[in-house]
């Protein structure tokens, strides 16, 4: 799921700013070629629910290194867009989209870290053995 959340994230930043940034999912080191972005999964929880309904809570962390030498101008630029492309990604397979919650960004060092979580439930099917053939009958009393 995690990965699948990631790829999402992906496709909203391509949909927003299209071929201009490049998308790292892996840290390449001093590989990168600015102006990117990196995706990662800051941390998650799973925690059991009624049956068999799993709450998951996720953090992800996009950092984005900057290009231009107004690097305070281009990661406010940035975030703002963030803004409103990640606040609903849709995975594949799912009919709906996964609402982004918590986010905030903080700049340091002239690269932007923006924070968002994807939390959902998930259901996990029980396996169940099929019930073999069941025979009945019933009787009915006499004067009723």
């Amino acid at each position: 799921m995690i990965n699948s959340i990631i790829e999402a994230i992906s496709a909203a930043l391509n949909d927003e700013f299209g071929n201009i940034c490049n998308i790292y999912m892996e840290d390449g080191g001093q590989d990168l070629q600015k102006p990117c972005f990196l995706i990662s999964c800051q941390n998650s929880s799973c925690e059991r629910f009624l049956g068999n309904r799993y709450a998951r809570k996720s953090q992800f962390r996009i950092r984005y290194f900057p290009k231009t030498e107004e690097m305070q101008r281009e990661c406010n630029s940035v975030a703002e867009r963030m803004w409103r492309s990640l606040e609903y990604v849709r995975t594949d397979g799912e009919d709906r989209p996964i609402r982004g919650t918590k986010m905030r960004y903080e700049k340091k060092e002239g690269v932007l870290d923006f924070f968002v979580n994807y939390d959902g439930f998930v259901y996990r099917p029980k396996d169940q053995t099929p019930m073999d053939e069941m025979e009945s009958s019933i009787k009915m009393k006499e004067g009723e």
